[in-house]
């Protein structure tokens, strides 16, 4: 803050300032502020905070770079000797691959292009290098860059922030067979060795030690950069088998030798400096002119320890993706790629993923057709009698095509849901939405469909067990979106804590309620014609249906209860919290329950069944003004039983995967809180939802 001096003005030089530090009460007002707590004045505006924000961000520095440079050409760098391109050390080699090691990492990350990977002026132009492993690298690196792309455009599950694909019109060495890249990266690999061989000859003669050249000086030099380029090797001849789908076994070979290569170079002493890399041939400002005007100027890129650490968990994250071949149950392939999505993987492990499972579009491992995928997954859930052999409905060609017909149709929208979990979770929520639509679209056909089997097998089977086959099948596949779609939410941390409330009420009495009746149904159904089909051949030799004594869908049901219990608990919690007076909620001058309530589920409005409930309906079913005798410590008894019931469950599922494992002390810990809630203890204390211990469900404490 500051007075201009008063008077006739002065030359620049003499202009006086009188300022005041206000530091230490700015700091002191702002620490009153709780995080993400905004201030709000007629003279300071959430405009102004933002623009405040913005223009001390140091990446607002990073366009004023641009005008300072003088770009060039890379002939005329060369000629200007501001990088070598001959006759370059292995340490001189070695650093250019660790800067552009550095470099990919930050373009997978979301960055661009020409601000990363071609920052590095010897990839421009590989053929200017005269210095023959250096041409190589280059030359591989820049095939490595095309092979990545086309793995990431082939699936296409990627938005602007994940991956930035455009290549500013660069070499990418398409006119180079991948098979004569390998052989002439492997050649200098033979080279390096022979010349690590020969410095360890060198050293260990007493006689030659003083007059070794240069570069037989320090074999350890020779096997570092060694190491990087059979890594480099290695990871572009695993991702081009992938891209050109060749056999799984042989990509499995060479991934784990780039696992073993990766873990040789993170034992050196690598650097923890994550600046622009200072190497000869890099610069950050050489591409400037070919962004757009108001492109991001700043690229964070980094350090060359932090670079292989990250590369190591990509290659590992692919290692995992390619266990899905392992599966071949369309329910299995989604539950793995919907836990595999929640570990947050690069962009690249994730269309691998796809890219292995479905090579070709339509063909699931290049092998089986996407219908006949969807026909097993059908015949798991409900079993109907146009896909079951000798069956009199089957033999009808007509039931058939009609069966057949609507299986394709689901084929858009159920792999759809599996190109869903290819995306970053942020944009899963959005893809969700289209896809219900679609499945919204397909549930009318398959009501039709339904009755027209049903009618068909009335002419010839009228005692048969009678079931909605398609209607119900889709509608497991609907309820299981919505329910993602709602706990995404707590995972991207969504909600404010006075929401829980509809959210876990709409979770436990509604969808889990609704997907408990729907598998149990099929469950019922399977077992009515496994009964029915045993008495018919009682007293012949053909073999007798396996009889289950858990149900087809005890293990699904099982975990859905579990889910529905905590759901339950979490709700009366907040109930009894709301009735108690101990849950905080936005001032009504600034707030709409309504609003709020019908956006967050605004995405249901497509669906048909299960019909989205109405904020008026929510509304009438949780006045408690409706019910007599309902108290604050009711509800906390009523939420500390649906803790223990979850409890008990999970105690009887046997052995529990480390998710499993979290909601169990979830529940223990928050049946204990709730059961103090109740008894009135510590009303002084403030209630917690600690977040942190499980992806969906907090911790409840008392602070």
């Amino acid at each position: 803050m500051g007075e201009e001096s008063q008077g006739k003005p002065t030359p620049a030089d003499s202009v006086s300032f009188q300022w005041n530090d206000i530091t230490r009460q700015f700091c002191d007002a702002a620490s009153s502020l709780a995080l993400g707590e905004l201030f709000r004045d007629k003279d300071f505006t959430l405009l102004e905070a933002m623009s405040a924000i913005e223009m001390m961000d140091p990446k607002m520095d990073a366009g004023m770079l641009c005008n300072k440079s003088q770009n060039c050409s890379v002939e005329e760098a060369i000629a200007e000797g501001k990088f070598k391109v001959q006759d370059l050390t292995v340490n001189e080699i070695r650093s250019v691959l660790d800067s552009s090691f550095r470099c990919l990492v930050s373009w997978l990350e979301g960055h661009c292009l020409a601000q990363t990977v071609f920052a590095n002026l010897y990839l421009h132009d590989p053929a200017l290098i005269e210095d023959r492993t250096m041409r190589t690298v280059a030359l591989v690196s820049v095939k490595l860059v095309f092979v990545i792309k086309e793995i990431v455009y082939k699936i296409g599950a990627f938005e602007e922030e994940d991956f930035h694909g455009v290549t500013y019109n660069f070499y990418l060495g398409r006119d180079v067979l991948d098979s004569k890249a390998c052989s002439l990266i492997r050649q200098c690999e033979d080279d390096l060795q022979k010349r690590a061989k020969r410095a360890r000859q060198a050293k260990e003669d007493e006689s030659e030690t003083n007059g070794v050249d240069a570069e037989y000086e320090d074999p350890n030099d020779i096997m570092q950069l060694y190491h990087r380029i059979r890594f480099l090797r290695l990871f572009f001849q695993n991702l081009s088998l992938l891209e050109s789908r060749m056999i799984i076994s042989e990509t499995r070979k060479t991934l784990q030798g780039v696992i073993e290569e990766v873990r040789i170079i993170r034992k050196e002493n690598l650097d923890d400096d994550d600046n622009f890399p200072t190497t000869p041939g890099f610069d950050a400002t050489a591409n400037q002119r070919l962004l757009p005007s108001t492109f991001p100027r700043y690229t964070k890129v980094a350090s060359c320890r932090s670079a292989y650490e990250y590369l190591e968990c990509v290659l590992l994250r692919i290692q995992e993706v390619m266990e899905i071949t392992g599966l071949h149950s369309y329910n299995q392939v989604l539950h793995f790629f919907s836990e595999f999505s929640k570990k947050s993987p690069c962009v690249l492990s994730r269309s691998i993923g796809r890219l292995v499972y479905m090579p070709s579009p339509g063909m699931v491992y290049g092998m089986t057709k996407t219908t006949d995928v969807l026909k097993d997954a059908i015949r798991t859930f409900c079993r109907p009698p146009v896909f079951v052999a000798k069956s009199a409905v089957s033999q009808s060609a007509e039931c058939r095509d009609w069966a057949e017909g609507l299986l394709f149709r689901c084929c858009q929208p159920l792999f759809g849901l599996l190109q869903v979990t290819g995306h970053n979770r942020a944009r899963q929520l959005e893809k969700c939405t289209r896809v219900l639509e679609d499945l919204a679209a397909v549930q009318d056909e398959a009501e039709k469909v339904d009755g027209l089997l049903l009618m068909a097998q009335k002419e010839v089977e009228p005692n048969c067990p009678i079931f909605q086959w398609f209607t119900m099948w889709l509608i497991s596949y609907i309820l299981k979106t919505q329910i993602g779609y709602l706990l995404m939410g707590f995972e991207l941390d969504l909600y404010a804590e006075h929401e829980y409330c509809y959210i876990f009420w709409y979770l436990h009495e509604y969808l889990y309620r609704f997907l408990v009746t729907t598998l149990s149904q099929a469950d019922s159904y399977m077992l009515e014609c496994d009964k029915k089909l045993r008495k018919q051949k009682k007293d012949t030799r053909c073999t007798k249906p396996k009889k289950t004594t858990k149900g087809y869908h005890y293990k699904e049901l099982l975990s859905t209860q579990i889910m529905q219990s905590v759901c339950g608990g979490f709700y009366k919690t907040v109930m009894a919290l709301r009735m108690d007076g101990r849950l905080k909620f936005p001032n009504v001058e600034f707030d709409s329950e309504k609003i709020r309530f019908e956006h967050r589920f605004e995405a249901f409005q497509a669906v048909a069944t299960p019909r989205v409930v109405t904020y008026e309906q929510y509304c009438e079913i949780n006045d408690t003004s409706r019910y007599e005798n309902l108290t604050p410590s009711g509800m906390y008894d009523a939420a500390s039983k649906c803790f223990k019931q979850a409890k008990a469950l999970l105690e009887s599922a046997g052995e529990l995967c480390p998710e499993q494992q979290a909601l169990l002390k979830i529940s223990k810990n928050n049946m204990i809180v709730v059961n103090l809630l109740q008894t009135g203890h510590r009303r002084e204390a403030q209630i917690l939802f600690e977040r942190g211990h499980h992806m969906y469900f907090p911790l409840i404490k008392l602070s």
